[in-house]
């Protein structure tokens, strides 16, 4: 599915300059760049793709690739590398580290099986302009009218409804930076318009997407820690076959506030 959440992993972001310093160990920087050159579009790879793509010299690939193969994060196939589950443990690391991970897919469950919904849990990177979904329930018997975003899977944050709601959680100088980062190289786009939309849907407390095209329209509303900040977002998507949207946000949207106040006071709970 072209407009919701893409189908690839976060692009391996490089240091920026105040951290490549004493306290700055390259050779982990490295490492996770490697690892995270892999992805659904290139799940094996030569030491010269890698290098390549990774921007490190032959060299240095090379000694990365084979200390991850020593590891066990990698496995190679005469010239190919590829990646191995164990890989999953260290994604697996973060999302049990996750506050409402736990109670989150709970309360997903139920709402997906409620509403017969695709149900979400999405959350951001540090620089709030790409989105990931790490929780992704469809309930039993729903028709395929999308493809389902995985776990892991990421895409800008000004291209879906999570992630106008997780912009919400920044103004000023980082809202603007965040925005611009999201939507560099597409002019299609405007900076002041995106502003303007995180602001409305802040202040109502929700944003919605519909997508005619693709047979779906997307609801979300935000998860907050205890201090009230904006952590991740419930993101529902709803095939426009079985209900219209403007009907979807009528019928749908108390209900999707609901599961959120559930996970955001078990949240409130832990962290206290």
């Amino acid at each position: 599915m072209k407009n919701t959440i893409a189908a690839k992993p976060v692009k391996a972001r490089t240091a920026p300059a105040s951290e490549a310093g004493s306290n700055f160990v390259r050779s982990v920087a490295r490492a996770l760049r490697v690892i995270s050159s892999f992805g659904a579009e290139s799940p094996s790879q030569t030491l010269s793709q890698v290098a390549a793509k990774t921007g490190l010299d032959r060299a240095t690939a090379r000694r990365v690739l084979l200390t991850l193969e020593n590891l066990r994060y990698l496995r190679r196939e005469g010239r190919l590398f590829s990646l191995t589950p164990l890989v999953l443990e260290l994604g697996f690391a973060y999302l049990s580290s996750l506050p409402f991970w736990s109670v989150a897919n709970d309360v997903l469950r139920d709402l997906a099986e409620e509403l017969q919904s695709v149900c979400l849990v999405v959350t951001t990177d540090r620089d709030f302009d790409h989105v990931v979904v790490v929780s992704s329930v469809r309930p039993t018997g729903l028709p395929m009218f999308v493809s389902l975003p995985e776990v892991g899977r990421s895409g800008p944050s000004h291209g879906v409804a999570p992630g106008i709601v997780l912009l919400g959680a920044l103004d000023g100088d980082d809202l603007e930076n965040a925005i611009r980062k999201s939507i560099a190289g597409k002019k299609e786009f405007s900076t002041s318009v995106l502003r303007q939309q995180v602001v409305h849907d802040r202040e109502q407390g929700w944003s919605f997407r519909s997508v005619p095209l693709e047979n779906f329209c997307e609801i979300a509303v935000p998860l907050r820690n205890r201090q009230g900040r904006i952590i991740a977002s419930i993101s529902v998507l709803s095939p426009l076959s079985r209900v219209p949207a403007d009907e979807a946000v009528e019928r749908y949207l108390p209900r999707i506030k609901q599961a959120a106040e559930e996970i955001n006071r078990v949240v409130a709970f832990k962290d206290a």
